[in-house]
């Protein structure tokens, strides 16, 4: 008797929570969105950085090495020692600290592989682009590629923003 009492609340609760939960769900023509963000993105794992804008990564057991495309940092481990700085090893140190060992997303263009064999990529750590983040802090200078421009127009700005802020090499 007690339950039939208090039906009336009880429907009025179950009508609220109902219509709730159909303004807060995502509308049928975003379901394609929804399940888009719901795919995995691969992770590998960076092996070792060779400097600034190079990378050994493992992928699929495989130890590729990398170049970052769009930037390029000075000469750290080049042969001809003359031609390494200390700004090329402060960029060696820099991408070290935020990659090495760590896990990563990969990205390409439409060239996948340059006249040496690497792989070229737009590398992700924690869904920020690495490439991004080197012209940001200042440890790299914008260097395109042709056919591979995907961000070119954002690498410029963000450069720009680096050097008006005397970020990293900016700074001397």
């Amino acid at each position: 008797m007690n339950l039939i009492k208090r039906f009336p609340a009880i429907l009025l609760l179950i009508c609220s929570l109902f219509l709730y939960a159909c303004e807060t769900t995502e509308p049928a023509n975003n379901i394609n969105t929804f399940y888009e963000k719901q795919k995995e993105v691969p992770l590998y794992k960076v092996v070792r950085v060779v400097d600034g804008d190079t990378l050994i990564i493992n992928i699929d057991n495989i130890e590729e090495r990398v170049r970052l495309i769009g930037v390029d940092t000075p000469e750290s481990v080049h042969p001809d020692e003359d031609k390494n700085t200390s700004l090329g090893v402060a960029a060696s140190e820099f991408t070290k600290s935020i990659l090495e060992g760590k896990a990563v997303a990969i990205e390409l263009d439409v060239q996948e592989r340059d006249q040496y064999g690497r792989l070229l990529a737009y590398i992700y750590i924690d869904d920020v682009m690495f490439n991004k983040i080197l012209l940001y802090e200042g440890m790299a200078q914008l260097a395109t590629f042709p056919p591979n421009v995907k961000y070119v127009e954002e690498f410029k700005e963000i450069q720009k923003d680096a050097v008006k802020a005397g970020r990293g090499f900016w700074s001397e």
